[in-house]
């Protein structure tokens, strides 16, 4: 449980729930010998719940002697995103502009499932297969007792019997490159072309990887849009991070291709590169 501690031999591990592209995400404390280490795990602050992980932080860690934090996107040069609330916001937009709108994004992104399922219209369908039901149903029953986002009041398992009055009323469908969805998706292309939108609401790079299925199924259709926000933390939100445990002993970088950016955060702190397999002591 988030908060509680878990004791593992000498060990005190802390689990604190954190904003991220995949739902149920922890940074860990890790308390021992009178030393604290904080690993961040993946994270973000632009997401629905991102704004609690600065307060978290002071209120329960505080200072650390040693900061493992993750830096995916110094690949790419840690560049603000937009926030998840700006792309609920562009969704609800296109979704009353177009009036088949397929999405295609990450079954376990429950915070973007809970973006175009909120951006969905009145009167229209919010549809998905039996799997993604299963999923929501999870994050129904733990998170949406803590808030209304996570409450899904519209997803509905898309099967024959609503395929006449999805079809009348329009919809958005959360949709996988596999299984019936390929039918449903060349029945729409064939038939409703100019009336469908396709959003590809995943990182772009995976489109450029050969072999990729979405991008034969966006070519296919008129409109298709790339609309995405990264599940990872920006220079902005890794700087500030650092700033508030403000680590005495080092950061170490993780989860990245660009260790060396670091350097060029202007952070004062001393930062510790290290490689697979070898060790540093917390003395």
């Amino acid at each position: 449980k988030a908060g509680d501690d878990i004791q593992l031999g000498n060990f005190s591990v802390t689990p604190f729930l954190v904003d991220h592209s995949a739902y149920d995400s922890y940074m860990f404390l890790i308390k021992a010998e009178g030393k604290k280490i904080l690993h961040t795990g993946d994270f973000r602050t632009h997401g629905f719940r991102g704004k609690g992980v600065l307060p978290m932080l002071r209120k329960y860690v505080g200072p650390v002697d040693v900061l493992i934090i993750e830096g995916t996107s110094l690949s790419n040069d840690g560049l603000p995103s937009v926030s998840e609330s700006q792309l609920q916001h562009k969704a609800k937009e296109l979704l009353s502009s177009y009036k088949y709108v397929f999405v295609i994004c990450p079954s376990t992104n429950i915070d973007r499932i809970a973006s175009f399922h909120e951006a969905t219209p009145r009167g229209k369908y919010f549809l998905c297969d039996a799997y993604q039901k299963d999923i929501i149903e999870i994050a129904r029953k733990h998170g949406g007792v803590h808030s209304s986002l996570y409450s899904f009041r519209k997803a509905l398992v898309y099967n024959r019997f609503l395929e006449e009055k999805a079809e009348r009323a329009g919809f958005c469908m959360m949709v996988r490159t596999s299984g019936r969805f390929l039918e449903t998706l060349k029945k729409y292309r064939e038939n409703h072309n100019s009336e469908c939108l396709l959003i590809y609401s995943m990182w772009d790079g995976y489109l450029r990887q050969s072999g990729n299925v979405s991008q034969s199924l966006m070519d296919g259709f008129q409109n298709s849009i790339h609309l995405h926000t990264s599940g990872h933390a920006t220079n902005q939100a890794i700087v500030e991070v650092c700033s508030t445990v403000r680590p005495t002993r080092a950061i170490i970088p993780i989860h990245t291709f660009s260790p060396a950016k670091f350097a060029g955060l202007g952070l004062p702190f001393h930062i510790e590169h290290l490689s697979d397999g070898q060790v540093f002591e917390v003395k």
